[in-house]
Order: structure tokens, then C-alpha cells, then sequence
């Protein structure tokens, strides 16, 4: 039996293995390069390598394997959360920038459903942004993840070449995130950078951090300004120059200011008062992308939620 396809805007730009690893989720990694070096894949009738790099209107064809290319759906209909209420603060043709609430989580856990992402799907597909049965192997996707109990902005991308440059920006930094909370204590200078070496402890959930590399640490760096200091707590704004897990909590904690209400590290929890940290900002050093539009542009929360 042979299945064909044919490679749109979504689907380009990717590798032939990945496409089909993403199309075919059954299809065993073993079975695709088989398919590939035996000819039972050929793009445009042609034996094609597994690096072969896909291009808009390429047709995708695969000869038997029945089994494993049942065509799955990109989005499952368990995927789309109920609750399709998302805080917009920025938009365009590729991008979402959405105000995450504290105690959502980023990624669907467990058998809970509702999660930003799903959100975020179900927003676009009530817009007509997103269309799944059109998408042979791509979904919209976010690119940077807050803990659930941290609030703020996260960025979404509407198609595949939106997404793989996104993903790249954060890798190499060029995409500044600012955060405020409030931390314990009375600080001594009112700015300053913080270098310290975290790893994470899987068991605890909880960042260890020293003064010093150790096993398994990774550097982490941050600076710090401080906005107004009260008797016995400040608000801070923070830069991360890294992104560790729970850096800012472990690293303002080490320096015995923990954040107000953050008992994991030592918070105090004094009239109920929460941990507030909120990601409220994102500076774009976009230049030489498809975001060139973007470039030194920041995005920032009117309003701390």
C-alpha cells in the first residue's frame, strides 16, 4: 500500500527522519531508516537521504509499513483545555506573548488537561489561526516554561519556522527575560550580579547551590536591582543572564533573601502572605531573523498579577 503526502509551510525545513517521527509516532526509529535506505520513502519519486531537508510542495511518499503509518491526529481532542481564557499582551502573524497565571502549568501533567499550551491551542483553533487536519506533523508550541506557582509572560509560536527561530533565540540568549518579586531581609547594595553553580536535585525537586562548581553543577548568573526596600522585605527586579531550574528562588535563598512566602527555601509564610515572582518582561535582539521586526523591542506586563 502507498501513502502519499505532500509538504507544506509547517512541514519544510525540517529533516526527512524528524517529519516522519512526527507524522508517524508509532514508526519505530530502526523501521525509518530502513524505509529510507531500502527506497520504501522517496520524495518526488526519488530515493532521498534521512538528512534530506524538506521544501514546501516536496511530495512525501512511503510503500508499505501499514502498520505503523495509521495517520494520528497533531492535536487529540483530550489535548484542548475546556477553559480557553488566556491573558494577550502581545500578537502577530507568528507570535503569541500570553500573562501565565500562577498555578496553571505550562505542559498538560498527569491526566489534568488544562495547561497553558492547551489553552493557547484552543485559542488559535477558535480563531481559525490553526487548523489540525491540515497539519500533517506540526502543532503551535511554547518556548520558554514558568513553574506553576511563578506567574508571567511566555512565548508561543504559530508556525514551524516561527517556532525552530524562537527556540534558537532562547537557546543563544538573545531574547532578555526580566522578572520582579519580593525577597526577605534588608539588602546591603541596592544592584548587584550574582554567580553561583546549581544542580538539581530530581528527588527534591529543589536546586542545591554552592559557591563552587561540583558535580553535576551548572553555572548560573543573574542580576539584581532592587526597587524599593521596606523594613524587612524588597522589591527586586531581576535579569537572568541563565536559565536554571528555580535559579532566582535558590540563588536569592543562598544569599539569605529567599523570597517572601517561598517556604521550599526558606520563605517565611508570615499572614498568609504567597510567593510573588512574575516574569514581567522580554527584550528582543532579533536581528538577522524572520523577527527583525521585533529587534530591541520589550513586551512588558502593564500590571503585576
Amino acid at each position: 500500500m502507498k501513502k502519499m503526502l505532500k509538504i507544506g509551510l509547517n512541514d519544510c525545513g525540517q529533516r526527512l527522519n524528524k517529519f516522519v517521527e512526527k507524522t508517524f509516532p508509532t514508526f519505530p526509529k530502526s523501521a525509518i531508516y530502513k524505509a529510507i535506505r531500502t527506497k520504501k520513502i522517496k520524495i518526488n519519486g526519488k530515493r532521498s537521504d534521512a538528512s534530506y531537508v524538506l521544501n514546501f510542495g516536496d511530495v512525501f511518499e512511503i510503500f508499505g509499513f501499514d502498520k505503523f503509518v495509521k495517520k494520528t491526529k497533531v492535536v487529540d481532542s483530550r489535548q484542548l483545555s475546556q477553559n480557553q481564557n488566556i491573558d494577550v499582551v502581545y500578537e502577530d502573524e507568528n507570535l503569541l506573548v500570553v500573562n501565565k497565571p500562577i498555578g496553571l502549568v505550562s505542559h498538560p501533567c498527569g491526566r489534568e488537561s488544562d495547561s497553558l499550551i492547551s489553552r493557547i491551542l484552543a485559542y488559535l483553533i477558535k480563531n481559525g489561526e490553526f487548523v489540525p487536519k491540515k497539519e500533517n506533523s506540526f502543532k503551535p508550541g511554547i518556548c520558554n516554561r514558568l513553574d506553576a506557582n511563578t506567574s508571567g509572560l511566555i512565548v508561543a509560536a504559530k508556525n514551524c519556522n516561527a517556532l525552530r527561530c524562537l527556540n534558537e533565540l532562547f537557546r543563544e540568549r538573545r531574547i532578555i527575560k526580566t522578572y520582579f518579586c519580593e525577597a526577605e531581609g534588608v539588602f546591603k547594595k541596592t544592584t548587584g550580579v550574582l554567580t553561583h553553580w546549581l544542580a538539581k536535585d530530581k528527588v527534591k525537586r529543589k536546586a542545591i547551590v554552592r559557591g563552587e562548581v561540583f558535580e553535576n553543577s551548572k553555572q548560573a548568573v543573574l542580576e539584581y536591582y532592587i526597587i524599593k526596600q521596606f523594613s524587612n522585605f524588597a522589591a527586586v527586579k531581576i535579569v537572568l543572564h541563565t536559565g536554571r531550574f528555580h535559579q532566582i528562588r535558590a540563588q536569592l535563598a543562598y544569599e539569605g533573601h529567599p523570597l517572601c512566602g517561598d517556604v521550599k527555601y526558606g520563605g517565611q509564610t508570615k499572614n498568609g502572605r504567597k510567593m510573588n515572582l512574575c516574569a514581567d518582561g522580554l527584550i528582543f535582539n532579533t536581528r538577522g531573523t524572520i523577527f527583525d521586526y521585533l529587534d530591541g523591542k520589550e513586551i512588558k506586563l502593564c500590571k503585576i498579577k
